[in-house]
């Protein structure tokens, strides 16, 4: 089954804006999620604490789901990534 998202994570300043930019030019109706730009203008309430990592990649998987909804292909990029996530993308068929 084709997937409908991609989901890029590690460590700060490995390329995963690079390559979600990259893979966003070659892939019709992808929508790019960066996470430094949802953090700033969603999740700006948020801290850097491993609770509040969590809820931001709630957050950011929310993002993506509506994006699917709309018929468009989300391309993320996170810092952090957590087993919940990762399952709930699987169900979606977001390739991690």
């Amino acid at each position: 089954m084709k997937s409908k998202g991609i989901w890029f994570y590690g460590l700060s300043g490995v390329g995963k804006s690079y390559i979600s930019k990259l893979v966003h030019k070659h892939i019709r109706e992808s929508v790019v999620v960066d996470g430094d730009l949802v953090r700033k203008l969603v999740s700006f309430d948020l801290k850097y604490g491993k609770s509040d990592r969590e809820i931001q990649v709630k957050r950011v998987f929310g993002i993506a789901k509506l994006i699917i909804e709309s018929k468009k292909y989300p391309v993320i990029s996170t810092v952090w990534m957590n087993k919940e996530i990762i399952k709930k993308c699987a169900k979606a068929n977001i390739a991690v």
